[in-house]
């Protein structure tokens, strides 16, 4: 509870207004209302869920869920807010118990050593995590829980209910998406060729994924396009976020940042050291557009669909590379997101430790503390930093 007493990021009046919003307006309108700057822009899942969490609000302050009350943050509704974002973690704390149930079952009953069972328990006391959704406010526990599940589920051969619970994931945050290829490749070459009947395989995954997919989609045909137009915002995002993520187009806006010193130019418009969430402008180097950062990411992206497509082994070490990749090369990234690369390495190391009783990925580590470190800049109030 001693989040309560840490800084908020915009994000709280975000999801406060995302309650408001899903409780007292129709569905033709989510993907439609701009009273504030803070609009529903993910998927329809994520509404739902912003829908369900609504009906609670209304017993803790129902003054939360005026769409007109902006910045509204009374005592109940921090409270109720905070909670909230906990009670989504048990999401994660259940996705581990049931790792020890299956360990524990496959074995015959043997009980994990306490290396394994510190594997296991790994995202429950993460740093990353805790900054992340306790302090800096996200719901990303059970976003995080259902992207494990689903590599988890894949890597087991539970190919369909692995391809429904990424389907839904999409539908709940589209950025996981960046790792669609990866899944894609891999299910095509072991979940459908591999089959003696291909395409009866094919037929089943792809009604699966259609019927996940038409769940969420077809409530808010009335309000397509607005919704695409929420999901994909390029007009007005630049490269980089306000706080950089650490890859590749971060060295890139330092190199121009540098150039224009020693040049002495400045930028025509809005520094990209700005701390804005806009298109930032460049003083030196050529600007860089959606379109280029794309094709980086899929030509990087090739080694690691050939790896997947070769090899079923170590499926979520491969999720994990797609989803560095997309870090390193891709549009207008957020420093948070190297959470969904240690997430993916998790999975891959509780399989490797407590399942194959080999060591797991000698980047796991390392990769987990620096990521962490990347997101100290998120806390900046005397409050946080006994957390540092």
């Amino acid at each position: 509870m001693g989040a309560l007493f840490c800084s908020r990021s915009t994000d709280f009046e975000v999801h406060r207004n995302w309650l408001a919003i899903t409780a007292s307006l129709p569905l033709r309108a989510w993907y439609r209302e701009n009273t504030s700057p803070w609009t529903l822009d993910y998927p329809p899942f994520f509404a739902w869920f912003e829908k369900g969490l609504s009906v609670l609000a209304r017993f803790a302050d129902a003054q939360m869920l005026d769409v007109q009350a902006l910045n509204y943050a009374s005592g109940a509704t921090v409270v109720f807010q905070r909670s909230t974002v906990l009670l989504a973690d048990v999401v994660l704390l259940g996705l581990a118990l049931s790792f020890v149930r299956v360990r524990r079952r496959e074995s015959g009953g043997v009980s994990l050593s306490l290396q394994e069972a510190a594997f296991v328990l790994w995202p429950l006391v993460h740093a990353g995590l805790v900054i992340v959704d306790n302090i800096h406010f996200q719901y990303n526990g059970w976003l995080f829980a259902l992207f494990a599940a689903s590599i988890w589920l894949v890597q087991r051969s539970s190919f369909l209910t692995g391809s429904a619970a990424f389907a839904a994931l999409v539908c709940s945050k589209h950025l996981f998406a960046v790792v669609g290829p990866v899944f894609a490749v891999h299910l095509a070459r072991h979940a459908i060729l591999a089959r003696s009947r291909p395409w009866r395989a094919a037929a089943a995954l792809g009604s699966v994924v259609a019927a996940v997919c038409a769940a969420a989609i077809l409530p808010f045909h009335h309000s397509l396009v607005e919704m695409l137009q929420r999901l994909f915002p390029f007009d007005g995002r630049g490269l980089v976020h306000a706080y950089w993520a650490p890859n590749v187009w971060a060295l890139y806006c330092f190199a121009d940042r540098a150039l224009a010193v020693l040049l002495r130019r400045k930028a025509s418009g809005l520094s990209s050291t700005g701390g804005l969430v806009e298109d930032a402008a460049f003083a030196v180097l050529p600007p860089v557009s959606p379109r280029v950062t794309a094709i980086a990411t899929l030509i990087a992206l090739v080694p690691v669909c050939v790896a997947a497509w070769r090899s079923p082994h170590r499926f979520a070490h491969r999720v994990a590379l797609g989803a560095l990749v997309s870090f390193l090369l891709g549009w207008h990234v957020h420093e948070k997101a190297i959470l969904t690369v240690t997430v993916a390495l998790w999975v891959d190391a509780v399989h490797q430790r407590v399942y194959c009783d080999e060591p797991p990925s000698r980047c796991f580590a390392p990769l987990s503390i620096v990521g962490s470190w990347t997101l100290f800049p998120l806390l900046f109030q005397p409050a946080e930093y006994g957390v540092m």
